[in-house]
């Protein structure tokens, strides 16, 4: 399915063939794999906030916006494992009760 997307500022738009958004690691590893076997493009991209149109790519996207849990915080290490789409609101509250933050 044809999708149209539009970074943040308005600047650059593209009309894609292929939106993919998955949600597991599993199903992005297939559909990597499976993007492999055919020799079909596809651009991974973040949340549109590219002043450029740099991830854009008509034959195919992957959106990691959907991967977007906090899966560890570690307060004696001071880490903290995420998945690419986790936006920084979400580890923010994640840290927050282990008396931990970001560096600005």
């Amino acid at each position: 399915k044809r999708q149209t997307l539009v970074n943040w500022s308005g600047t650059h738009q593209v009309t894609t063939k292929t939106l993919h958004q998955p949600q597991t690691l599993e199903e992005l590893e297939k559909l990597v794999a499976s993007c492999h076997a055919s020799r079909t493009k596809l651009r991974v991209t973040g949340a549109g906030l590219s002043p450029n149109g740099i991830s854009f790519e008509r034959g195919g996207m992957v959106s990691l916006a959907l991967m977007d849990k906090v899966l560890h915080v570690d307060p004696w290490r001071k880490r903290v494992t995420v998945q690419a789409g986790a936006r920084v609101s979400q580890v923010l509250e994640a840290l927050r009760p282990h008396g931990l933050t970001l560096e600005n």
